[in-house]
């Protein structure tokens, strides 16, 4: 009976699911809703916005969220993005955990885990990536498909790089200018 009785005061109730439509932040923690609430709809951020998942549109200076299905805008966002992300620095992973960018990052820095769609800015960095990167530095460990620019970095990638400078390490071809192809 004691055995009975502890389990079921170590194993809690689990809470419902807290979701707004509408999240407003001028910054952290001076928002609506605190940020173990999620906005399924909009959230507009002043300076920082911070909520654990955001579904819809987020827009503002500082995005922050642990993953972001939909549209994100600002200067920074941060989150597992499954969506369009655009800014000056975007960054698509979790911190803790393997995270993924699935849909595509526009910015001046676009930083991915294992990525599945395109990057395109003058620094595009992935763990893994199948699909696309366009811009002046290129560099990803490993995957599948294109990169162009300047200078394009692969560990261990199948596909096609077209720039100045080209290095893909498992190659037969470690460095290739101008075009380089590992199939």
């Amino acid at each position: 009976m004691l055995a009975l009785t502890l389990s079921l005061l170590s194993h809690p109730e689990p809470q419902p699911q807290r979701i707004t439509p509408i999240q407003l932040a001028l910054f952290y923690p001076a928002q609506l809703y605190a940020d173990d609430v999620d906005v399924h709809g909009v959230r507009l951020s002043l300076f920082v916005g911070i909520n654990s998942h955001v579904r819809g549109l987020d827009l503002g200076l500082v995005n922050l969220t642990e993953d972001i299905i939909g549209f994100q805008a600002g200067l920074l966002n941060l989150g597992k993005l499954t969506g369009f992300q655009v800014g000056v620095v975007n960054l698509s992973f979790q911190v803790f955990l393997a995270g993924d960018l699935t849909g595509v990052q526009v910015g001046v820095v676009n930083v991915g885990g294992t990525s599945l769609g395109a990057q395109l800015g003058a620094l595009n960095m992935a763990t893994t990536l199948n699909g696309v990167q366009v811009g002046l530095y290129n560099d990803v460990g490993g995957g599948h498909g294109l990169q162009i620019g300047v200078v394009n970095m692969a560990r261990d990638f199948f596909g096609v790089q077209i720039g100045l400078l080209n290095f893909n390490f498992k190659s037969a071809l470690p460095f290739c200018p101008l075009v380089n192809a590992r199939f």
